[in-house]
């Protein structure tokens, strides 16, 4: 991944940021515009993360990205539903698809039932 960027390349690749609001920033203060000083500024860390994964990220590393993320919160939902086995297939199935060992319907099969698993137990809290 690109570890360094011109301000001409920060310039065409700012998103939402006008060029005063991204002049402003701290890591368009220095010569070197760096991927670490883009992380360590004040930027909100939602506009961070779009910069990596839109204009940095080749889409084999969002994948894995999604996945990483999905892995965070997976303990966070099966404390809640230790029975529900589905999206952790789910991303079982999305690191085997990545690496070749299924095919995209095998992952779909197991994408849409944890989907429809999720989908039940919200389903189930808001009669609650």
């Amino acid at each position: 991944m690109q570890q360094t960027f011109t301000k001409e390349f920060m310039t065409e690749n700012k998103g939402c940021y006008s060029n005063e609001e991204l002049s402003k920033c701290s890591f368009m203060q220095s010569s070197d515009v760096t991927l670490q000083s883009i992380l360590d500024s004040e930027i909100k860390l939602k506009d961070k993360f779009w910069f990596v994964c839109k204009k940095l990220a080749t889409k084999e590393q969002n994948q894995l990205i999604a996945i990483g993320v999905a892995e965070i919160v997976l303990e966070i939902y099966e404390k809640k539903y230790p029975d529900n086995k589905a999206p952790r297939e789910a991303i079982q199935a999305a690191k085997d698809y990545l690496s070749g060992v299924i095919g995209i319907d095998e992952l779909r099969t197991k994408r849409y039932a944890a989907y429809a698993a999720v989908n039940a137990a919200g389903q189930q809290e808001r009669q609650w």
